[in-house]
């Protein structure tokens, strides 16, 4: 074992697998990527993405077996064998269509499907099975990542800032990372920052909300608003508005804080509509109510939990496609909002991250961000399964 990761780590160069699957429950998010070095010097190039989505089984069994209420163990150990099968069958499908020889692969890093996070007794659950990604791939796969920072009294999370400095970080400007999946997490980089002055949390809702709203509203028939086409037909409600920040219990936490579906549940959607009845509001006003209520969760983070003037933010994931967020947020940061050029690149963002945080893992660095995620110390975040079944 020691041999086999010397000789990934020795590579100039290392072709890495990042696997994310996200709080929005699409599907699995597969990056390509050439690492070169690790700690602050890694550089990484993307090589290929792509998306394997999740059947409508797969997402309703998840759904259903992320809530408290409606779980059950033995649905949550049949998903997790089921995920790991298809995560694997996944990174194989997408290496042929681009054009990537498995045998050039070094390792791959699964994120895996958080199905529970409770940051407050230092418990989470991430399932997608790595055995079962290193039969199919014949790879060694970095996993299970957010234990080891939980165990020295972490959140758990958020993991990609680690990533955000090595990307993002600029010489000149205050920059501040947005990145919108079902949760929405920030990392501030003051300009010309060391590793020790990024801050990075979640800020609360993404698109939870919205596709949660979106599947009611349509009895399962949409999960989430196309280009924010729908709220668009609406108008925002300052009276809805205010009730959502009153009924979001995450919004005034001070950091380290992570969530996951925990406080955005479905039952919180139907919460919530019941409600706009009661105020007698159209479902498109209640969805762009809401929608702007993603981009006042950042405007809260920025305004009461940030000491760092910001000069740009840079917004990546799946609620960038979401038109209408995207003139929520920038209706707040005027003149200051970008997203990446590519989709392509900023859909990969946290696959990316992962790719990069395994390769730290097997280089024997911390990747964890302590200031960030409340943890007492710096570690060594993740778990590593060989193809031949054993685990280290």
């Amino acid at each position: 074992m020691t041999k086999l990761i010397e000789s990934i780590t020795a590579k100039d160069k290392r072709l890495a697998v990042g696997i994310m699957s996200g709080t929005s429950f699409d599907g699995v998010d597969v990056a390509f990527c050439e690492i070169t070095g690790h700690g602050p010097g890694t550089k990484v190039r993307l090589l290929h993405f792509d998306t394997k989505a999740y059947s409508s089984a797969n997402r309703a069994a998840l759904l259903m077996n992320s809530s408290a209420e409606t779980s059950n163990v033995a649905d949550i150990c049949r998903l997790n064998k089921q995920l790991g099968v298809l995560i694997g069958g996944a990174v194989l499908e997408i290496a042929e269509s681009g054009g990537i020889s498995m045998d050039d692969v070094d390792f791959i890093a699964s994120h895996g499907q958080t199905m529970f996070h409770m940051p407050d007794i230092g418990a989470t659950l991430q399932i997608g099975e790595p055995a079962d990604i290193a039969a199919i791939t014949n790879k060694p796969v970095v996993a299970d990542f957010r234990p080891s920072d939980m165990a020295y009294g972490g959140q758990g999370a958020p993991l990609v800032p680690f990533t955000d400095y090595i990307l993002y970080r600029d010489e000149n400007l205050n920059r501040v990372t947005f990145n919108i999946g079902g949760i929405g997490n920030v990392t501030i980089l003051p300009k010309g920052c060391d590793m020790d002055a990024v801050r990075a949390f979640d800020t609360g809702p993404g698109n939870v909300n919205i596709d949660n709203l979106m599947r009611l509203h349509t009895k399962g028939e949409e999960n989430f608003d196309y280009n924010g086409n729908m709220a668009s037909t609406g108008k925002q409600n300052m009276e809805f508005c205010e009730y959502l920040a009153d009924a979001d219990p995450f919004l005034t936490i001070r950091p380290p804080k992570s969530t996951g579906r925990e406080f955005y549940t479905i039952s919180f959607a139907e919460k919530l509509l019941r409600r706009a009845q009661e105020f007698g509001i159209p479902f498109p006003d209640v969805l762009a109510s809401v929608t702007n209520h993603t981009a006042y969760a950042l405007w809260y983070a920025l305004t009461y939990f940030n000491n760092t003037p910001v000069d740009e933010i840079l917004v990546t994931g799946g609620g960038a496609r979401n038109k209408y967020l995207m003139g929520c947020i920038e209706a707040l940061f005027p003149g200051k909002v970008k997203k990446l050029d590519n989709f392509k690149t900023s859909d990969a963002k946290e696959a990316v991250a992962f790719a990069i945080l395994g390769n730290e893992f097997l280089h024997g660095g911390a990747n964890n961000m302590p200031l960030s995620t409340g943890a007492k110390r710096a570690v060594i975040m993740g778990k590593l399964t060989l193809p031949s079944g054993g685990t280290v």
